[in-house]
């Protein structure tokens, strides 16, 4: 009995948790300082559509920071890169123009369940850091993958994006408290033999 109780604790003690990473865009270094990409890679995330990856410091809006921004032609999907479920947590988000823009995250959870979130500019734009920050709601928790389902008010839709604070969803600690009860069960039975 008592060492299914130390097995359960040790258990508990060793599930993982779950690491926020911050995406900030700032890899690989351009060379030419704005680059069209399809694909970009960074923290286990994988952001698939097509965009631009603008270097830092290139121009307005800039927080010290590459960025990546988003034109008439552009869309965007992204997830984790092992296909793992992901918490999101925040966006950075800039206008380009001097009129607010409003963006519509959709994100898809386990069962084809689907969950949207709309985030609407200051529309002041300039010198400095125009980023603002905005915060998913809880609901965007376990995600398969987000992409941007709707955009308005900005002229030709343009808008950027940084430091997207993500996290992988760790292995609940109730499938860990079902392991130890299973070897607990194990053990009983043995003893009782």
């Amino acid at each position: 009995m008592k060492k299914s109780i130390l097995i359960a604790v040790a258990c508990l003690l060793f599930t993982p948790v779950a690491n926020s990473s911050i995406i900030n865009f700032n890899t690989p270094t351009l060379v030419d300082g704005i680059q069209r990409v399809e694909s970009y890679i960074e923290s286990g995330v994988t952001f698939t559509g097509a965009f631009n990856h603008v270097d830092a410091g290139l121009g307005s809006p800039s927080n010290g920071t590459a960025f990546m921004q988003y034109d008439e032609f552009s869309s965007l999907n992204f997830g984790m890169t092992d296909n793992s479920l992901m918490n999101l947590v925040s966006i950075d988000i800039a206008e380009l123009t001097s009129s607010p823009v409003s963006i519509t995250f959709l994100a898809q959870l386990p069962g084809s369940v689907m969950i949207s979130q709309t985030f609407t500019t200051d529309g002041i734009s300039g010198s400095g850091n125009d980023f603002e920050t905005f915060f998913f709601d809880s609901a965007f928790s376990g995600v398969d993958y987000v992409y941007i389902a709707d955009i308005s008010g900005a002229m030709n839709y343009n808008f950027a994006f940084d430091n997207i604070n993500v996290s992988a969803v760790p292995v609940p600690a109730a499938v860990w408290l079902f392991i130890s009860g299973l070897i607990g069960l194990v053990g009983v039975s043995r003893s009782k033999k």
